[in-house]
């Protein structure tokens, strides 16, 4: 994953070295001393060598910055469970120690939370299962039929702007 520190925060990339590792990360523009995680209003810092790298702003994930961690965590109560878990149509979900729940209905029409064998998932249907690994998209001829949130889906390569279809995936 790539981070535009600039669009991100108005900030500039840094790199910072503590003992023989190199960490990234968008300067902050300030100096710190010790090591950790630390809160700055929404945005989590940590200090990496006398140097305050911004790592995130929590709110714009929907979370909120813990000043007992200095870490984006879900905004509801505290949890110990790994799984995400359905409660109706919501996905409750542990970040860092605490709840984020959210809608699924929002995602669009036919969302809904469905709880599969690693727990709670926004899914449309349950005629497939989603492959995040890859592997389960087919080409047929330039016609790509793949398993999109729970809904086997087909989609016409060249239509799209492609060349074709090969290897499970347009080109």
């Amino acid at each position: 994953m790539q981070l535009d520190c600039n669009k991100a925060f108005g900030a500039g990339c840094a790199i910072a070295t503590l003992g023989t590792a190199e960490h990234a990360g968008c300067a902050a523009g300030t100096s710190c001393a010790g090591t950790g995680d630390v809160c700055k209003g929404t945005i989590s810092t940590t200090c990496v060598g006398g140097t305050e790298l911004l790592r995130q702003d929590c709110a714009a994930w929907g979370l909120i910055c813990r000043e007992s961690s200095g870490l984006c965590t879900g905004p509801d109560e505290g949890c110990s469970c790994n799984a995400p878990k359905c409660e109706q149509t919501r996905l409750a979900t542990n970040i860092n120690g605490h709840f984020l729940r959210q809608d699924c209905a929002r995602l669009g029409p036919g969302f809904n939370c469905d709880l599969g064998d690693f727990g709670g998932r926004c899914l449309q249907g349950v005629e497939c299962e989603p492959d995040h690994s890859g592997g389960s998209e087919v080409c047929n001829g330039d016609v790509l039929t793949l398993c999109n949130a729970g809904k086997t889906t087909t989609v016409d390569c060249q239509q799209l702007g492609f060349s074709g279809c090969s290897g499970g995936g347009c080109y």
